[in-house]
């Protein structure tokens, strides 16, 4: 007897894959939900590497939650 399990491939924005790569091999991305002085930001939707870095030399509050489940 032959199962057919479904497998899907998720991770957050943190794993920087080259242009493309996570499209052409069907992996998800979720984007890292980033809280910056009490403001919520989807980071590379909404906030980018050289905000993030900005923010941080500020010595802004950041923090990371998790993303909710469904996403």
């Amino acid at each position: 007897m032959i199962v057919a399990v479904a497998v899907a491939v998720v991770t957050d924005s943190t794993a920087y894959f080259p242009a493309g790569l996570a499209e052409r091999r069907g992996i998800r991305q979720v984007p890292l939900h980033v809280l910056v002085d009490g403001r919520h930001w989807l980071d590379g939707v909404q906030l980018g590497p050289a905000e993030l870095v900005k923010a941080l030399a500020r010595r802004a509050s950041v923090s990371t939650p998790l993303p909710p489940p469904g996403a």
